[in-house]
């Protein structure tokens, strides 16, 4: 087994130049008769006025991010290793910004080079990167703030990509970071639950909106079934309940059961169930605030 040198190269920055044919190219000149015409155009001088139009009052150029032109990046290969900062390997992303900002990214560490840098600066979990160990304290939940934050750390290796961000004053740059996550789906104490919502149009024979949720939830008569949105609309919730065993086959059967109930009842209402995402043949005059 061969030995693989430790700072070989650390990332590799490819970029294509285009460059502008000409109209023949070298070793295939062509070669036409001379063009016998005048030269002169002997017709009358154009006599219409000087165009006296105004001259463009837009604003000037004032600076800023300019796209299309060359970046500050030169477009031939460079090497970095870790004479250019880069401490470790191996290298996971690379990306810019809106600032032309260089952004490298290894699982440990978050690189920075600005376009009038001579070497990287780097960033790691004793800057604010919540790599493994360094977890963030407190974290935003649905349920509100959580503290201690139950899972506020990547899981090894740590840094998995990164995306360049947007540009702007007062900071260095902008950069997306990913982490590695990991999660056990064997580790449960037994009390994690399922339950099921789906919502359902109401169509009348041809297939249009029926008005008529009211009158459909009355003749279901059940509490799982309840109005949603506009009066087109119904929804079913069904009962959270134990995930373990057959739960999904038991949710499935009871959801089925509940859907033809309802439908049977819903057509003594003149309406059927329809489960679709947007219904085809809703109209703006469908959706007005007399039919919510």
């Amino acid at each position: 087994m061969g030995n693989v040198r430790k700072w070989a190269i650390a990332v590799a920055l490819i970029g294509a130049a285009c460059t502008k044919g000409n109209a023949t190219e070298p070793g295939n000149s062509i070669v036409g008769p001379v063009d016998a015409g005048p030269v002169v155009d002997a017709g009358p001088v154009d006599a219409g006025p000087t165009d006296a139009g105004p001259a463009d009052a837009g604003p000037a150029d004032a600076g800023g991010i300019k796209f299309g032109g060359p970046g500050p990046w030169p477009i031939s290969n460079v090497q970095y290793s870790w004479q250019d900062g880069i401490q470790e390997m191996p290298v996971v992303g690379v990306s810019t910004d809106e600032n032309q900002n260089l952004w490298v990214a290894t699982n440990a560490a978050l690189y920075l080079l600005r376009p009038s840098d001579k070497t990287f600066t780097r960033f790691d979990g004793h800057s604010g990167l919540h790599l493994p160990g360094f977890p963030i304290p407190k974290c935003d939940d649905s349920a509100g703030l959580l503290n201690p934050c139950p899972s506020g750390e990547a899981a090894p290796p740590g840094i998995s990509e990164i995306v360049g961000g947007g540009a702007g004053d007062g900071y260095l740059g902008e950069v997306f970071v990913g982490y590695w996550a990991f999660h056990d789906w064997t580790l449960t104490d037994g009390t994690e639950q399922v339950g099921l919502e789906v919502e359902f149009s109401l169509v009348d024979d041809l297939g249009f909106p029926s008005m008529s949720n009211g009158d459909v939830l009355a003749e279901i008569d059940d509490p799982d079934w309840s109005a949603e949105l506009g009066r087109f609309n119904v929804e079913v919730n069904m009962p959270p309940r134990s995930l373990a065993g057959d739960a999904l086959a038991t949710l499935e059967r009871l959801m089925t059961n509940s859907y033809h109930h309802a439908d049977q009842q819903a057509r003594k209402a003149g309406a059927r169930l329809a489960m679709v995402g947007i219904l085809p043949s809703l109209r703006e005059h469908h959706a007005t605030e007399e039919d919510r």
